[in-house]
């Protein structure tokens, strides 16, 4: 079945189809809505900075904490503790270097910061989530050896 109305834009419209499994008939309905694009900007403007400041700071001072902690106590120096440091450490790099950029880049509506800059960015959230990911993996393996 054709649906009723075509809208302009595919983002302003929402398609359910269906399909009956006796009959094979598909039924397509198009549910239109209508959002206000300058009110969904004023409140990216002010929720997301705020969300990425307390995620930034939070992950800012935990991750600083176990660094501290784990370094400065002699007895804590275990293969495990060394990679809660690495974590530790490729977690705060992406707080310093990351979440301020890509906080910029969803309130901004174009990038302030340059070209390299811009690439810099990709590349250090890029290196920092491999870097976690492949310490996670260490961490597990050395759990499962020991």
């Amino acid at each position: 079945m054709e649906p009723t109305t075509s809208p302009a834009n595919t983002s302003e419209a929402l398609v359910n189809c269906s399909t009956q499994f006796a009959s094979e008939i598909e039924a397509c309905e198009i549910y239109e809505f209508d959002y206000n694009r300058e009110l969904v900007q004023s409140i990216v403007v002010v929720v997301v900075p705020l969300f990425f400041g307390i995620i930034g700071i939070l992950g800012l001072v935990g991750n600083s904490l176990v660094v501290v902690v784990v370094a400065a106590n002699p007895g804590m120096r275990s293969t495990t503790n060394i990679l809660i440091i690495n974590l530790a450490v490729a977690d705060l790099l992406f707080v310093i270097f990351c979440i301020p950029f890509t906080a910029a880049d969803f309130v901004l509506p174009y990038w302030p910061f340059g070209n390299v800059w811009c690439k810099m960015v990709q590349y250090l959230i890029i290196v920092t989530a491999y870097a976690s990911v492949y310490t996670l993996v260490l961490m597990s393996l050395d759990r499962l050896v020991r």
